[in-house]
């Protein structure tokens, strides 16, 4: 009976440990992409080599991350460690799902509501009457990362082995003409007149993106067309400088704005300096 007892905890606990290798795997890869990292930009940010990510990521067995490593890549992530391993469902011990860090700031500074800056950050750009500029900054984003980004990339991969293109990767090339065809033709009055002003400036460059992208949409008909990926991903330059229009300007300033009224309405508060406590 004891014997088969330890035999069931021995069980268990592997069991155990199977799906928390399985979570974390999951959860590493999941949060990593989220920050935008590469696996040997997350590698090298903690000193490991990339194929320790990718063991992890790809749970093989045998290849352990270390605790150490483990707090590392937590830390890195800003995560909790026990979030990557399964232990708790939000990325931080708090109900809100904010950072410990962000909490104690919303908490001095008497922001009830993790909403409350951006419906602030809203109501400003639609006072600004800027609110459409970051509907163009949410569709150049998508265009960027995922149709100029992983999209392309696996399409590059189909047409160097001759097989035919998804239908969903076809309709993501006619979604970029779209967006072009659309671009050029803008009005002086439109929201997205900055976006407009950029792609008329390089309309010979996004011309012959178009042309290729067209090429993609005739390739599964034709094998033998030469598709220059290099003339359709020459769009990033284009869209890279509405980003950094749309950051440095009108983002920076209405956020600036923003932080001047919560600073302002906390100084105009004679209660506040009550509380107001200085350490020698």
């Amino acid at each position: 009976m004891n014997k088969e007892k330890k035999i069931m905890q021995e069980q268990k606990r592997e069991d155990i440990e199977i799906n928390c290798l399985e979570t974390f795997s999951k959860r590493l890869k999941e949060t990593r992409e989220e920050r935008g990292m590469t696996q040997s930009e997350l590698a090298k940010a903690v000193g490991l080599k990339t194929e320790k990510i990718n063991f992890a990521e790809l749970n093989i067995k045998g290849r352990k991350i270390q605790i150490e490593e483990l707090t590392k890549i937590a830390e890195k992530l800003n995560v909790l460690s026990s979030y990557l391993l399964g232990e708790i469902q939000t990325t931080t011990n708090n109900d809100n799902g904010l950072t410990d860090e962000t909490n104690e700031i919303v908490k001095q500074w008497q922001l009830n509501d993790k909403l409350e800056i951006l419906n602030a950050f809203i109501l400003k750009l639609k006072k600004y009457n800027t609110i459409y500029s970051m509907d163009a900054l949410a569709n150049v984003t998508y265009i960027k990362k995922d149709i100029l980004g992983s999209t392309l990339d696996n399409i590059k991969q189909k047409v160097k082995e001759q097989k035919d293109l998804s239908h969903n990767q076809t309709q993501k090339i006619r979604k970029l003409i779209d967006f072009i065809e659309f671009s050029l033709k803008l009005g002086g009055i439109s929201d997205y007149t900055g976006l407009n002003f950029m792609v008329r400036n390089n309309k010979e460059k996004i011309d012959i993106a178009k042309v290729e992208c067209q090429h993609l949409l005739d390739y599964n008909m034709n094998k033998s067309i030469n598709i220059k990926f290099e003339n359709i991903q020459a769009i990033e330059e284009t869209l890279d400088q509405f980003i950094k229009y749309t950051n440095d300007g009108i983002v920076k300033e209405v956020m600036t704005d923003i932080l001047e009224e919560i600073i302002t309405e906390r100084i105009d508060d004679k209660n506040y300096y009550k509380k107001m406590k200085f350490k020698e």
